[in-house]
């Protein structure tokens, strides 16, 4: 199963304003949902949320990756149930 993060509207418009001052965008958590069961959902952009959040926790890591200035890797813990 592939796994990949899209940023909202909200969350686009949050790093340009932090490019454009120049500061530092200060994300410390990352959810995850399984869609409620249905076929891969295929976010828009327009989401405000996640389609059945299943799991949230703090960052474990979270560093641009050098190769790719415009990539950023974030790591969470998943706890095994």
């Amino acid at each position: 199963m592939a796994f990949y993060t899209r940023l909202t509207q909200i969350g686009r418009a949050k790093v340009a304003a932090a490019i454009a001052n120049e500061s530092p965008l200060e994300i410390t958590e990352m959810a995850l949902g399984d869609g409620n069961g249905n076929a891969v959902q295929e976010p828009t952009g327009n989401e405000t949320e996640l389609v059945r959040e299943v799991y949230r926790n703090n960052l474990n890591r979270l560093e641009r990756l050098s190769d790719l200035d415009e990539y950023i890797e974030a790591e969470i813990l998943v706890a095994a149930e």
